[in-house]
């Protein structure tokens, strides 16, 4: 339906992106038809309802970055990797498993969403950018130094995955809720020259060394 190429994993992190004459007309419309196909879809984070085991995490990141290395590759940079803005396609556990946990749980079926804040690096040339786009806790160093391209999506994604592993953000040892209380500059500290926390849960219990 949009005009360009798509990329379909085996994991199916589904993305489409479009010829370079259209990129960034397509990229908004297949975010706008992406929202009314998936708005009865569960965001990552909504549906999982707190941290995944190891090899579930590992999956969802798997597909993130699949989805991102398409992107990528026609240099486009995401702007915004956060567990909202990637929905399941399908239930996750599947019904029969949650009627009988002896079941399988059925393939966790990732899908990127909301391409608002997607830029084509090749419109840019040499230029970077300078726009403070996305969401601040999975902002990287160089979004607040003032230029940037894809490596913010890789740094993004590592929070993503952080958070999915531990139901916490990297550099402050607060619950979830408690993030207001962080303000802007701790915000912008803590990415600057924060250093990540490995605490004992569940860095020590459910995830492995490697």
């Amino acid at each position: 339906v949009v005009a360009g190429e798509s990329v379909r994993s085996p994991h199916h992190a589904c993305i489409s992106y479009p010829a370079a004459a259209s990129r960034r007309i397509a990229v908004q419309s297949l975010s706008h038809l992406c929202c009314r196909i998936l708005h009865h879809c569960a965001t990552l984070l909504c549906a999982v309802q707190g941290v995944l085991p190891e090899y579930e995490a590992a999956t969802a990141t798997y597909c993130v970055l699949e989805a991102l290395a398409a992107l990528h590759a026609a240099d486009v940079v995401f702007g915004d990797v956060k567990p909202s803005n990637f929905v399941l396609r399908s239930l996750y556990p599947s019904i029969a498993h949650l009627l009988n946990p002896a079941k399988p749980k059925g393939r966790l079926d990732v899908a990127a969403i909301d391409f608002g804040t997607c830029v084509s690096q090749r419109h840019q040339g040499a230029t970077p950018d300078t726009r403070v786009t996305g969401t601040p806790m999975y902002m990287a160093p160089e979004v607040l130094q003032g230029g940037h391209s894809i490596e913010v999506d890789v740094w993004a994604a590592g929070v993503m995955l952080y958070q999915l592993l531990s139901d916490r953000f990297p550099f402050w040892d607060l619950e979830t809720h408690q993030l207001d209380s962080v303000g802007p500059q701790g915000i912008r500290d803590g990415i600057m020259h924060g250093v990540p926390l490995f605490q004992q849960d569940p860095w020590f219990s459910r995830v492995h060394p490697s």
